[in-house]
Formats: structure tokens, C-alpha cells, sequence
């Protein structure tokens, strides 16, 4: 079976022409000649982002069907200029979450996390299965007391979207607050929804904006916000959309993905990217075979069991390793400046907020959910 770790009817919001075609760059495919095979411009939604018995049927279930229809029905109504209500809001964000989750880097996280040896990491969910499972229920709600803004582009250059499409930062960080809320403080989200629209996600205690759905207040506890769901900001500067979309190549694990008739611009930004860091593995880091990279991860973890698996970590699971590392980096070491961002931050930070959002819903702490890092 042919299973999409992003949904089809995701990136059909970026085929305007609704021929099901998209433009394609593949940042780790390469052809005899040993250079990387350019851009296609009419590459099938079909077989975008899709990996054969990925995930044993898992993402092309019934149940799995089910849930994304409703997600991607909000998200197209978001695209439609509705105004949405508070029963739509679950559908944006267990969207962003089940998609978080779903990906090649989640799973890779959690099949090495089961095989880890020590009590001390056997915290939180330990399964990929159970980790989707959860985070389409339940580990999506601490999203709906982020400030949401809906990023309106009015520019020629669309938004970019990859295999790995939700892009997660860290604005800032904080050594003097506790493990739980210290997940939460600066996180920025960034999600593409279609080629002039994405979804931008901020912490309410550094930025200027308001939790999407509720306010804490000492006395009343957890009150509802009004109708109106987004902030929404129109960019009209060219530069920043660029900004925007240099994030996906640095987030995406092989393909990035734009309208038709927009693979040159794939293209340049990813050969940008590899200019401005050290090496392009930073950028290009993986391998297209996932079941080496698993094998790695899985040795990296838990360590050789027999001769022959520490022989082949050392011929090649290592260099597969240290490439990962690179690419997992790149995020933390890209500066994006989106002036979008920095316009909102705020200069007094509210550091009490999380631990107030915590203290009401007992939400279980953040690092349990959306959860994808590297060893």
C-alpha cells in the first residue's frame, strides 16, 4: 500500500487547477551522474509525500479517513473566508498535531524510544501508534491557548509546503521557569493551508496576541473568547513570504512542494539554504532510505545487539547519524527574522501564563506531545 504521511486533500488546497498536479523538488534524490535531479512542475498529489507500507495501513484506515475529512473541511472553510465557531477550532488543531505526528521524523523519534533501555526515558507515550492516536484526541488542546494568526499573502509568490509541513521554533528561551511551561514559552508554529494562506501559531506570554480560545482570569477561571478566531495580518512584501517559505526545506524530510509552474523557486531556495550553512547536510541531511535511517536510530538508541549490527553502525549507520544531527540543527540555527514575528513580541513577557493554563485544564505536561526531536 502506497500510505501519505501528508494527506492528499491537504495538498490539493495548492493545486488550484484541481488536476491533482503540484510542483515538486526532491532534496535528496539524485541520478547517475551523482547531481540532484531538478524540480518537476507537474508532479501527481498521488504520489507525493507517500512512502510504500509506511505505517502497515495505518494512515489510509477508515478511522484515519474519517478524522482527516473533518480536518480538512475546516481548513478549506478557513480558505473560504468563513467565520469559524468554537466547535470548529479542535479541526485546525488536532490537524496540526495528527500531521506533526505523523511524519517520517515522528516515527523515527518513537521506534527508537521503545527500544531505549533506561526507566528514565519510559516517560510519556512510547509508541508512534499510541503517540497519533493521543495527539488527535487529546495532545492537540494546548494549541487553542496559542494566539492564532491567519497570514494572508498578497504577493505572486505562493507559500511553500513539504512531507514535514508543520514547522515548529522556538522564539525565545528562558532558563528561570519550569519544565512544562518552558516548552511552551516562544513556541512558534507555522503551518501552510494553501499557496496565499497560512497559519501561524504564538505563545500569548511573548507575543501580542490573544489565546485562540479562552483567557485566563483568576477569579472566573477559564472564560470564552469572542467568535472571531484569528488574528489576520496581510503581507504584502515579497521578502517575507521568501522567509516564510525557507522554513519547509529546513523542516521537510525529502520533498518540498509548491503550486504548478513553481519548482525553480523550490530550487533556489534550497540551493540557498545550502550556501548560508557549513554543509549542505543541514539542509539535505537524510537519506531516501527510511528503513536504514530507522535501523540507525533504533542501534543509536539502544545500542548493537550482535557483531554484524555494530559493524554495519560503524560503516554506515554512524555517517547516517551525524547527517540527521546536522539537518535537526538546522532549525535551531536559522535566524528567520520574519518581521511579522518580532513586530509582535512583547517587552514585558507574562511568564505566569502557562503555569496558570496548566493549573486549570491539568493538561499533562507539553514535552508528551508533539514530540519529534532527536535523540
Amino acid at each position: 500500500m502506497n500510505e501519505h504521511i501528508v494527506p492528499q486533500a491537504y495538498l490539493q488546497n495548492f493545486a488550484p487547477d484541481e488536476e491533482g498536479l503540484i510542483s515538486r523538488y526532491s532534496l535528496i534524490d539524485k541520478h547517475e551522474g551523482d547531481d540532484y535531479y531538478p524540480p518537476r512542475d507537474r508532479y501527481p498529489i498521488s504520489k507525493a509525500a507517500s512512502y510504500e507500507d509506511f505505517a502497515n495501513g495505518l494512515l489510509e484506515s477508515g478511522e484515519a479517513n474519517i478524522a482527516e475529512r473533518e480536518m480538512i473541511r475546516t481548513i478549506r472553510n478557513i480558505l473560504d473566508g468563513e467565520v469559524l465557531s468554537a466547535k470548529d477550532v479542535p479541526g485546525v488543531s488536532s490537524f496540526i498535531s495528527f500531521q506533526t505526528t505523523r511524519g517520517i521524523s515522528s516515527r523515527l523519534y518513537y521506534n527508537a524510544k521503545q527500544r531505549l533501555p533506561h526507566d528514565e526515558f519510559a516517560e510519556g507515550v512510547q509508541d508512534w501508534s499510541s503517540a497519533i492516536s493521543y495527539n488527535t484526541s487529546d495532545g492537540h488542546t494546548l494549541l487553542q491557548y496559542m494566539g492564532w494568526v491567519l497570514i494572508e499573502n498578497k504577493t505572486d509568490l505562493p507559500f511553500f509546503t513539504s512531507d514535514e509541513p508543520v514547522v515548529e521554533s522556538q522564539g525565545k528561551r528562558f532558563d528561570n521557569v519550569d519544565t512544562a511551561a518552558k516548552e511552551m514559552i516562544g513556541r512558534q508554529i507555522f503551518c501552510p493551508i494553501g499557496p496565499d494562506h497560512l497559519l501561524l501559531l504564538l505563545d500569548p506570554s511573548l507575543y501580542d496576541v490573544d489565546g485562540l480560545l479562552y483567557e485566563v482570569d483568576p477569579e472566573g477561571g477559564i472564560q470564552e473568547l469572542p467568535d472571531e478566531m484569528f488574528t489576520r495580518i496581510e503581507v504584502a512584501d515579497r521578502n517575507e513570504i521568501w522567509k516564510f517559505n525557507l522554513l519547509q526545506p529546513l523542516n521537510a524530510y525529502r520533498e518540498v512542494f509548491a503550486p504548478v509552474g513553481n519548482g525553480d523557486y523550490l530550487e533556489q531556495a534550497v540551493e540557498w539554504l545550502c550556501s548560508a550553512f557549513p554543509d549542505e547536510d543541514f539542509v539535505r541531511g537524510n537519506t531516501r532510505d527510511f528503513e536504514k535511517m530507522l535501523r540507525a536510530y533504533i542501534i543509536a538508541a539502544s545500542g548493537p545487539n550482535s557483531p554484524e549490527q555494530r559493524e554495519w553502525y560503524l560503516r554506515e549507520g554512524s555517517d547516517v547519524i551525524n547527517s540527521r544531527g546536522k539537518k535537526l540543527k538546522s532549525l535551531e540555527n536559522f535566524s528567520h527574522s520574519i518581521s511579522v514575528i518580532s513586530d509582535l513580541e512583547v517587552d514585558n513577557p507574562d511568564m505566569e501564563y502557562w503555569n496558570e493554563i496548566l493549573d486549570v485544564i491539568g493538561q499533562v505536561p507539553p514535552e508528551q506531545y508533539l514530540d519529534a526531536e532527536s535523540l
